[in-house]
């Protein structure tokens, strides 16, 4: 079989309520790529139908490879899964249900690859957002409370609640081979400090609702994301947890932006 150009990893719990209406709209999009491509689904222990309505799509999308997971492990776990399982040149990650819209952006996504980034993340508060959507003064809030409460820990991106992200195949082996990841939601963060600990080459793309990674909402949600931050960060100076062996990255001069 002839190695994809996209490994679509989707890491999945219980979400049988809505898996048929993404699967159908990741095929259609999927349809209209210039690019080969593979679908992974890793479920994480569902106790619904998910697994089921998934392996009856596997007759429309014969691409779709589906990893089941006998009890939950988390988030993290589900994603490195996923990316081992990958043979994808570029490896993306998307979340249930509001991933769908984000393959709009595939063009731009396969653009900043060929333009040299190592990672591509879809943020809620990218300026693009700003300027076109209504609710654009709560955006730039959120944004400047992001940076408040994790700016002086985490600098890389605007969003540390990101709702898709990308990276190529060498950049998923590295990280992905590292010993002490977390298996959980912790492992968003985390990738971005590795971004920092890495130089790796970022570059973000609007995603208008990436709110499915966050802890939740209000003033607690934020205190968590936080919390999470300083825990990368602490790790990242007190061990080499997230050093990736030579030969990625680049100098923060170099950025794609």
């Amino acid at each position: 079989m002839a190695k994809p150009y996209l490994s679509l990893i989707l890491p999945v719990r219980n979400e049988a309520a809505y898996i048929l209406q993404s699967l159908v709209q990741i095929d259609y999009a999927l349809s209209l790529s210039e690019f080969s491509s593979e679908v992974i689904l890793v479920d994480d222990g569902s106790t619904d139908a998910t697994v089921s309505i998934a392996e009856h799509f596997k007759k429309v999308l014969s691409s779709l490879r589906i990893v089941t997971g006998k009890s939950p492990r988390g988030m993290g776990f589900a994603i490195k899964e996923g990316m081992v399982a990958a043979r994808g040149n570029v490896r993306m990650v998307l979340f249930l249900p509001q991933c769908a819209g984000v393959l709009n952006s595939r063009t731009e996504i396969a653009a900043a690859f060929r333009g040299g980034a190592d990672m591509v993340i879809g943020s809620r508060n990218h300026r693009r957002l700003r300027e076109t959507v209504r609710d654009g003064l709560r955006r730039t809030m959120r944004s400047a409370g992001n940076r408040l409460l994790c700016g002086r820990v985490l600098t890389r991106s605007s969003d540390v609640r990101f709702g898709m992200f990308a990276m190529t195949e060498d950049v998923a082996l590295r990280i992905f081979s590292l010993p002490d990841l977390s298996n959980d939601r912790d492992i968003l963060v985390e990738l971005i400090a590795i971004a920092e600990a890495n130089r790796l080459r970022m570059h973000e793309i609007a995603f208008e609702d990436a709110g499915l990674c966050s802890c939740g909402g209000g003033a607690w949600s934020s205190v968590k994301m936080f919390m999470r931050a300083f825990r990368a960060r602490a790790r990242l100076k007190r061990t080499r947890t997230y050093q990736l062996t030579k030969g990625i990255g680049t100098s923060d001069e170099d950025k794609v932006s």
